[in-house]
């Protein structure tokens, strides 16, 4: 936030959601774009959290091989 020089406003300047980490990686429309050309976007539209969706991704590279 300081780097961002924060003005107070808990929300994020690309979806006006209420901006927090769960948000930052899981949640922002922002990210789906990453999170669909690594092929995990179902997983992170999935978790609850963010230790969920890592573990959900170690799970699924662990079942690949």
């Amino acid at each position: 936030m300081v780097s961002k020089k924060w003005n107070d406003d808990p929300h994020c300047p690309v979806c006006l959601a209420l901006e927090t980490a769960d948000h930052i990686i899981l949640r922002c429309k922002n990210t789906d774009n990453l999170w669909r050309k690594l092929g995990l976007l179902h997983l992170a539209n999935k978790a609850e959290t963010i230790s969920d969706f890592i573990q959900a991704a170690i799970d699924r590279k662990q079942h690949k091989g």
